[in-house]
């Protein structure tokens, strides 16, 4: 068996980074069905519980792979929370495995987000067609006016009736609202 050497560590973080982007996407859709569906369908806080696993497990590996690059506290406080739920099954509350799927996965997607840079190989975003071909793009309404951005052919439409800035990052662009 052979060992990776330095130059496997940045495509095997962006595996896990896509990885804890695909499970957290796949919390959030679970947590758009609500509190009520929650609390009311046992599937939900045992799919939580196995996402929690997969998320805490993806951050410990990032956090253990490169402490440097990964070294915000949300890495190890996912970490945490995995070893929490795994080992403490039983002391599991409900409440606060519906925050941390709602308040802190959302902030782990932030910082996944970050680290993944460029917009067209974010499972996060919505796919979409434009002009019949595949895209992951994102569309914003911003004073009335529509941005429609499609990372996969990198252009963003009606930026100029919005008077912000779209900033060239890698392959995809960000457009930045506060302006």
């Amino acid at each position: 068996m052979t060992q990776a050497g330095p130059d496997d560590v940045p495509d095997r973080s962006e595996r896990w980074l896509a990885d804890l982007a695909d499970a957290l996407r796949q919390a959030a859709e679970l947590a758009d069905r609500g509190k009520d569906a929650y609390l009311d369908d046992p599937a939900i806080p045992l799919a939580f519980e196995a996402l929690s696993n997969r998320v805490g497990d993806l951050a410990k590996r990032l956090v253990t792979s490169d402490a440097a690059r990964f070294s915000h506290p949300s890495w190890r406080a996912a970490a945490r929370h995995r070893d929490f739920v795994v080992h403490h099954y039983d002391r599991v509350d409900e409440e606060m495995l519906w925050r941390t799927v709602t308040d802190s996965f959302p902030a782990l997607a932030v910082l996944v987000r970050e680290e993944r840079g460029p917009l067209r190989d974010d499972p996060l975003l919505p796919r979409r067609r434009h002009r019949g071909v595949p895209c992951r793009g994102v569309q914003l309404r911003h004073r009335g006016a529509q941005v429609a951005l499609h990372s996969a052919l990198g252009q963003a439409q009606h930026v100029a009736d919005l008077g912000v800035a779209v900033a060239e990052r890698g392959a995809g662009q960000y457009v930045d609202l506060a302006r």
